[in-house]
């Protein structure tokens, strides 16, 4: 269950642009630039889906295909069931990096500070708690 949660988290922040960022050089770039910058980004995201699912389908769908287990007392396919689901999320990861360009192609440029990262509730609640005690 860990395995398929930690491969579809990186699905899950890809949706919600959670994953990391470096915006010091992206910002100072013109808006043509950026765009640029996004479309290398996801070319590279979609030829590494590409090799990953061409290198890895042939042993995924062998292990799928004669229900490979773990080999232990408790014996539960793992890699029956990892191996292709590891393919699955990353063809799902370039659809998602896809649809972001997309939505994002005549969007406004957005400037970021480390202000984005200040949660305004998290900040009231300390201060509740600081001025509690």
């Amino acid at each position: 269950m860990a395995g398929f949660i930690f491969i579809l988290s990186g699905l899950y922040a890809m949706q919600q642009r959670s994953h990391i960022r470096i915006y010091l050089l992206y910002d100072i770039l013109p808006r043509p630039l950026q765009k640029v910058c996004d479309v290398i980004s996801v070319a590279l995201i979609l030829a590494i889906a590409f090799f990953l699912f061409w290198g890895g389908w042939g042993e995924a769908s062998q292990k799928y295909l004669r229900w490979e287990t773990f080999d232990t007392a408790f014996d539960p396919p793992i890699p029956t069931t990892l191996k292709p689901m590891i393919l699955i999320v990353v063809t799902l990861v370039a659809i998602q990096a896809l649809a972001n360009l997309i939505r994002d192609w005549d969007a406004a440029p957005v400037q970021h500070s480390a202000a984005d990262d200040i949660d305004p509730d998290e900040v009231e609640r300390l201060r509740r708690q600081v001025g509690a005690e």
